[in-house]
Parts: C-alpha cells; structure tokens; sequence
C-alpha cells in the first residue's frame, strides 16, 4: 500500500490496471517489453489523463484543516473504522480508484463515476469481486478488466478488455438482479463515495504492518492518522513513527492530525 505516496499518475494507474504475468522477449541482448503490452501502457497512458491530478486542496488553512480532521474523529464510530481497514481510496481524478483491502494487499481495484444518465464501475479483479458481490457472471480470465454500465432505467451493459486491449461486448441490456442477485455493487461504491464526501477528505489508506494505522488525506500537505496503539506498530518502525506523531497534534485519543514537510507526490 506504501505504492500510493511515491508513484506518480501512470505508475499508480498502471499498477492497479496491468495484466499479469508481463511478457518479455529478448533482443540484442536486452529485454523488452512485448508489443501487447506497449499497447497496455498508451491506453493507460490516456486513462491516466482521465483520473491524473490530485484534488486535494492546500489552499486550506492550518485552522481549517484541524476543524476538518477534529470532524472526522469524532464522526467515526466503530463500523466505519472497519470500512476503512476494508477499503482505500487513491485521489486520481474525479473519481479515484478504490481498493479492496486484504491485509497490506490488494483483492481488486475499482473506480465509480456517477453520472446524470449513467453509472459505470471498472472492476479490474474479477474473480474476487465475483466473490464479494455474489456476481452471477461467468469469469473470464481472457478479460483483464471488466465495466458495468448501468442507465438510468436499471438496465446494465457488460463490457470486458481483453488481452490485446479490445473492448467486448459481453452482455447488454440485462437486469441487475441477474447479475448481483444478492449483493449491489452500484449501492456499495455509491455509499464509500457519499462518506468519503460527507466527511470531506480525499484518499485513505490502511497499513496493517504499521499497527493497523489509517490515514486520511485532508490536503496536499495535511494527514490525520487513526492509530490503534503505537505499541503496535513492529520495531523499529516504532519509534520512527512516535516521532512522526510527536511533530504533529493529538486532535483525539488515538487520533493524530500533522503537517508534512513537503506535499504529497502528485497532489
């Protein structure tokens, strides 16, 4: 999860997205990437301008912020500091991309544009997704990333990239319940958006290996981190940690908003 602070746009965007495994082959002694997959990163490469550009606003102030972060910690309760141990959230975009937490590892990625007279869902993951929401639809693992399409009328159109980066048609005009007969995953990503929004921060991202610890992004240049104790947090990553809270402020028990020394990469 540590990815998220350090990649730039195209890495962030290519890692959630790539196909695995990577095909290389070999000429005048050096490896290079297959043409396929060159083709992976020009269409990436658009997409990544579609979601690049971090909304996070540095135009706030210190006070502001605090105002904000006090806000968050005391508008959280238990359930929804397990949703944020479930699922991050990477600010690219309007949208961002939404990770399925398992541990410090990802299940599947997902990005959720709400619109006026449509929905779409890009699920890059299938199989666990399939998992999570019940999904009747058939896996298929030619298909690297799949969207669902939801009008206004409820009606869904699945299409699915293949391997060499072609969109397919896979079904059109369906009803939902034939497909989520149990769980909706339109209802889930439009709740995370709605809380993400109401509470007013831009990314979010859960460290298991680092005590559990989840931090939101308030700006640029701003984090408040939820930690459950710091004894937990494995030495010697411990006492570098202390000290990184120990610049910042306790707004909270358990609940530590600071300032960085420089801004988020890419914000």
């Amino acid at each position: 999860m540590n990815i998220f602070h350090n990649l730039g746009t195209i890495d962030i965007v290519y890692q959630c997205f790539k196909p695995r495994p990577l095909t290389y082959y070999r000429k005048n002694g050096r490896y290079k990437l297959s043409m396929k997959y060159q083709l992976y990163i020009l269409a990436l490469a658009g997409l990544a301008l579609l979601l690049s550009g971090c909304p996070a606003n540095s135009t706030l102030s210190d006070a502001e912020v605090e105002t904000k972060a006090i806000f968050i910690a005391h508008s959280l309760d238990s359930a929804d500091i397990q949703t944020f141990r479930t699922w991050s959230h990477v600010p690219r975009g309007q949208a961002g991309i939404w990770y399925r937490n398992s541990g410090d590892s990802s299940l599947y990625q997902a990005v959720y544009i709400a619109q006026a007279e449509s929905t779409e869902l890009y699920i890059m993951g299938q199989e666990e997704f399939n998992k999570d929401f019940s999904s009747a639809l058939p896996l298929d693992t030619s298909q690297w990333r799949i969207i669902f399409t939801k009008a206004s009328g409820g009606k869904l159109k699945i299409t699915g990239t293949n391997q060499q980066g072609q969109d397919v048609l896979v079904a059109n005009s369906v009803n939902q319940a034939s497909i989520f007969p149990k769980e909706d995953p339109f209802d889930q990503f439009q709740k995370l958006t709605d809380l993400k929004n109401d509470l007013g921060f831009f990314g979010v991202y859960y460290y298991e290996d680092l005590g559990g610890k989840i931090e939101f992004q308030l700006s640029a240049e701003h984090v408040l981190t939820y930690i459950p104790d710091v004894n937990k947090i494995e030495p010697p990553f411990r006492q570098v940690w202390i000290s990184n809270f120990e610049k910042g402020k306790w707004i909270k028990e358990n609940w530590n908003l600071r300032k960085l020394d420089k801004p988020l990469d890419g914000a």
